[in-house]
């Protein structure tokens, strides 16, 4: 029953009399679930929000830490900052993603929607968007408050005492794999490296493709489980054309010092061949996901899960 009610599955959108009563009722069962998890969960946006917000304030009112930056690699897209043991943290798009990102904030936000429309299969942390979020400047660390006036000035406001954000997603906090493999549980990292490859292909087989397969762009719930994260480049798989490298024979003109490939490749391509080069760094995590997920780097399970995919969506027409 838990996993049903997980914030990383689609809502159920259920009609309820008394929604605050089934949510006590539901809370009951699952003390561990937060409240606005269970609102949401069952399609109560509005309402868990505003439980959302009331939590929020209460941890910022009468707690003695201060919003910090989230701990793992900076963001290239986004800014996101936290509060010390609290469940949430905050995403802001920045005023210009740094290279090689070249996106824009609309191309994000229109990301962030097609998530929460999307089935997300148990893989894709659920974002609730807030506009014009005001909070008090002494809640903020300095050195954040100075990242986000130099990185996000259109987003983010300074005025007298306080802070407005105009757009914020707030997600679930995880630990980012990267952060996390890197443990002294040996054990636990190769389960989680393994549920890594997992959650890639069951986001394939729900049509989505990442993007950016980075591990920093995945996340490790509490009970282990490996959740993605990063929405920018997010995709369909059917929107995707997977290639196999050309092959050259020794007499073929190529240009072996050239920093830029010598054939075509336009937006949509993607050579999972690559994959292997950076995903997981030599060593035997590495290896372990290799043993278990060496198709991934195949172009030939690409292409034979984007037909299955497009023989679906036109028997569902």
């Amino acid at each position: 029953m838990k996993k049903a009610f997980e914030f990383t599955r689609s809502y159920f959108w259920v009609w309820a009399p008394d929604a605050v009563g089934l949510v006590n009722y539901l809370s009951m069962l699952m003390p561990s679930k937060p409240r606005e998890q269970l609102f949401i969960n069952i399609g109560y946006i509005r309402h868990g929000k505003s439980v959302m917000y009331h939590c929020l304030m209460g941890k910022l009112k009468t707690g003695n830490t201060k919003i910090i930056s989230a701990p793992g690699v900076k963001g290239l897209v986004m800014q996101v900052f936290t509060i010390p043991n609290y469940h949430l943290v905050f995403k802001i798009v920045k005023d210009k993603a740094s290279p090689p990102k070249n996106v824009t904030k609309y191309h994000v936000n229109e990301r962030y929607q097609f998530v929460s429309h999307h089935d997300r299969v148990g893989r894709l942390a659920d974002t609730q968007q807030f506009h014009y979020l005001i909070l008090n400047k002494e809640w903020f660390d300095d050195q954040l408050l100075d990242e986000l006036s130099k990185q996000s000035s259109e987003e983010v406001l300074l005025e007298n005492e306080i802070v407005i954000i105009k757009n914020v997603y707030l997600e679930r906090k995880m630990v980012p794999l990267d952060i996390y493999i890197k443990g002294e549980d040996q054990r636990k990292s190769i389960e989680a490296i393994i549920d890594y490859g997992n959650a890639i292909k069951e986001l394939a087989e729900a049509n989505i493709f990442p993007g950016d397969l980075l591990i920093k762009n995945f996340g490790v719930t509490p009970d282990g489980r490996v959740i993605f994260y990063d929405y920018d480049e997010i995709t369909k798989v059917t929107d995707c054309n997977f290639r196999t490298f050309p092959e050259y024979n020794d007499d073929d003109d190529m240009d072996y010092f050239s920093a830029e490939p010598s054939y075509h490749v336009a937006p949509e391509d993607v050579f999972p061949q690559e994959f292997e080069k950076f995903l997981i760094p030599n060593g035997t995590l590495k290896d372990v996901f290799i043993k278990h997920h060496k198709e991934l780097f195949t172009a030939r399970f690409w292409q034979d899960l984007k037909e299955d995919l497009e023989i679906t969506n036109l028997k569902d027409k």
